[in-house]
């Protein structure tokens, strides 16, 4: 028998489906701007039944980032140990890998974009707590040693390198639908993104 107060679908099938309603919601409307009751309309579950799962709105906001977000940055951020004796291929992987992401997964840019560039964003001090077990010093240094050895633009900061790789990515593919309704004319998604890509292989090629 159920336990007094089950939801009648499997736990695994709701809880999946709460989790899908919050990421979207909170990439469209922001986490301090969704409600429980926000999270259960979307997700098919009455507040009662958000709340057999997820003790309170803050518990949510840390399955969704441990479930949701940092599973994808954590594939974003995957080298091969090869990849890190070849800067440029590394530095294209990367930015490939988060291409793929932001075209396959509707919430991620926005989400992004609401929640961690932000200053206020909520989702902003879980990713930087996140951060240090991510390979980014050993990104940091393989461009520094691809400078050295003459394979890497000795102009750029490397420090600086994926966060200039953000902006140079996200930025454009989240004002597409912008720019198309300024100038009066189609942009696709894919091409923005070897837009991106032209822009940041051929910027840290030596000059």
């Amino acid at each position: 028998n159920k336990p007094a107060g089950r939801p009648p679908k499997t736990d695994k099938s709701l809880k999946e489906s709460l989790l899908d309603a919050a990421v979207s919601l909170f990439a469209r409307t922001g986490v301090a701007n969704t409600s429980i009751k926000d999270v259960g309309v979307a997700g098919g579950a009455t507040p009662a039944m958000v709340y057999y799962y997820f003790k309170s709105k803050e518990d949510l906001v840390e399955e969704v980032i441990s479930a949701r977000f940092l599973p994808i940055v954590s594939e974003i951020w995957h080298f091969e140990e090869g990849e890190f004796a070849d800067p440029l291929g590394m530095t294209a992987g990367l930015q490939k890998r988060l291409i793929e992401k932001a075209l396959a997964l509707p919430w991620f840019l926005p989400l992004w974009s609401r929640e961690i560039f932000s200053e206020n964003g909520v989702l902003r001090n879980h990713i930087t707590k996140f951060v240090d077990s991510l390979p980014i010093r050993r990104f940091i240094g393989a461009l520094r040693q691809g400078q050295q050895d003459g394979t890497i633009n000795k102009d750029i900061l490397p420090e600086m390198m994926f966060m200039s790789l953000i902006g140079a990515t996200m930025l454009p593919m989240l004002t597409g639908k912008t720019w198309e309704s300024i100038l009066h004319e189609p942009i696709e998604m894919e091409r923005i993104a070897l837009h991106a890509s032209s822009l940041i292989l051929n910027g840290i090629r030596p000059a």
